[in-house]
């Protein structure tokens, strides 16, 4: 498997006025969509964020006191009745976590998550150009961009998703497959025990935990890291060392779907790459010949095609690795089921998603050993942090809506990037800097007290949001 990124230079042409011309007006046309759009997204998540928090505060503030703490899960107490909430807090447990298409099996994982790499072209393009004046309709001379001159270039690399070739300059020369036979996928373990009791899926689906990367070596002998990676771990700090496991575990992975039908194999890496190449057919070759002899690419050769031979990777090529989730201890608050069947000798208790009165599902597993008043707050701090994520876009919005405003009325002399206006509009005061423009400029167009009202709006909700965390029920602890 070949990792080295590959430059390539494409051609240069030459841009007409007029296709200048078109490109800042279809520029004008995206800013404008933009305008509607992004507003719209941020104002539904900082909604969303916020109604989860403060759905989550309600249930948390009536179901906290109901918690029934297990000191031991390998002998619940005789207080754990059905259908009560529980706090489980297991020194080892014992979890299983797979992917079938891989056919791994990780023995005491919560979470596996598949991480998907594809070998693609990225286009990119700069453009030179000398400025020219001329006369404008109001008889003054205005300066303006000619003789342009756009020059391609194009890298080829690893990359997490993948790139669409077909608006490429040179599309046929830098083609890029659109396999994704095993997309990015996170799995969590079904059937975790701790002690006397089973954790549901749906409660492991919301775990939280470290993770850390997963390799195969014979006899599960860790690689060294390599001169690169002792520097960054030197300049950045160490990450958690990979989990390597035995490559006789792989023997199933051998008759997976993966190897069997998408020709994946191992590849002994620190990293835990599994790889497959891209197998292109003969009529296909050719006809992408055909087409790089049209764009004239045919003839293309370069330097950077030499370092191509010996250590590029191949447009359409896969990559995947894992990172694994599998802490020692684990604490669980969720509902206890089947505690009757248990009493009787038979089966476990299971443990699933509490329903609090408002219909708020509380499922909450953490790794390590944790008081129950901790997971908790802990979940209030994740909540929370994802509000003030969705107010601080709101930033962004308010600035979309203003020249959504200036857009729709026609206001083009009001610049969007005007520096007071910018960092008034920070301070949540556009109405005001609205204010200043009526005096500055002379106009009292409805426009104008539009933009800074609602941009005051705007940024008024994501200063201090719509359910603030100072106005949220006060927890109990126990």
């Amino acid at each position: 498997m070949r990792t080295g990124v590959v430059y390539r230079q494409g051609r240069t042409r030459d841009v007409s006025d007029a296709e200048m011309a078109g490109r800042e007006q279809c520029n004008g046309i995206i800013l404008k969509i933009l305008a509607v759009v992004l507003p719209i997204g941020f104002t539904y998540f900082l909604y969303s964020s916020e109604k989860y928090f403060f759905d989550q505060q309600v249930a948390f503030d009536a179901v906290e006191p109901l918690v029934v703490d297990v000191p031991d899960p390998a002998r619940p107490l005789s207080s754990v009745t059905e259908g009560a909430l529980v706090h489980v807090a297991a020194e080892s447990f014992a979890s299983t976590v797979t992917d079938a298409d891989f056919g791994l099996t990780i023995d005491g994982g919560v979470s596996l998550h598949r991480n998907t790499e594809y070998c693609q072209w990225d286009e990119h393009s700069r453009t030179e150009c000398e400025t020219c004046t001329r006369e404008g309709s109001d008889g003054k001379s205005e300066s303006y961009d000619c003789n342009c001159q756009e020059t391609y270039e194009y890298v080829k690399a690893w990359r997490s998703h993948r790139v669409l070739s077909i608006g490429f300059d040179q599309a046929a020369n830098h083609h890029n497959p659109m396999r994704d036979p095993f997309p990015h996928r996170r799995m969590h373990a079904s059937d975790a025990e701790a002690g006397q009791f089973h954790i549901d899926h749906a409660v492991m689906s919301a775990v939280r935990a470290p993770s850390r990367g997963l390799a195969y070596s014979y006899n599960s002998k860790p690689i060294p890291p390599g001169v690169l990676e002792k520097v960054f771990a030197y300049i950045f700090g160490e990450r958690p060392p990979p989990r390597f496991e035995d490559t006789r575990k792989l023997r199933a992975f051998e008759v997976s779907d993966a190897h069997v039908h998408h020709n994946f194999i191992y590849t002994n890496t620190r990293e835990g790459w599994f790889f497959s190449p891209q197998a292109e057919e003969t009529w296909f070759r050719v006809l992408r010949g055909f087409g790089q002899f049209l764009e004239g690419s045919a003839m293309d050769w370069q330097i950077g095609d030499l370092y191509d031979m010996y250590n590029g990777c191949t447009a359409g090529d896969i990559r995947v690795n894992f990172q694994v989730a599998d802490p020692r201890s684990l604490s669980v608050v969720a509902k206890a089921v089947g505690t009757q069947d248990f009493a009787a000798g038979a089966g476990v208790i299971d443990l699933v998603p509490y329903t609090a009165p408002n219909g708020f599902k509380v499922a909450i597993a953490h790794a390590g050993m944790h008081h129950v008043t901790d997971m908790f707050d802990n979940e209030s701090a994740e909540a929370r942090k994802t509000c003030y994520y969705a107010r601080a876009m709101m930033v962004v919005a308010g600035f979309c809506a203003s020249f959504l405003m200036q857009a729709a009325f026609g206001c083009a002399e009001v610049e969007l990037a005007f520096a007071p206006r910018a960092l008034l509009s920070l301070g949540c005061a556009q109405l005001l800097v609205s204010a200043v423009w009526c005096v500055v400029w002379g106009t009292g167009d409805l426009a104008v007290w539009a933009t800074g009202v609602a941009g005051a709006l705007l940024m008024g909700l994501g200063a201090f949001g719509v359910a603030d965390a100072s106005a949220q029920p006060q927890k109990k602890s126990q």
